[in-house]
């Protein structure tokens, strides 16, 4: 049982992380490209 739980425990964190990158990749591209935030 523990080691299952150690496993899930870096499965969340690792995609907490994976998630984090993309959110400020998002953010980066929607500040370097404005017109992609505006609907057209």
């Amino acid at each position: 049982m523990e080691e299952l739980k150690n496993k899930d425990k870096n499965g969340i964190s690792s995609k907490r992380k994976i998630g984090k990158i993309t959110y400020e990749l998002i953010i980066i591209s929607k500040q370097n490209n404005p017109s992609l935030v505006q609907p057209n």
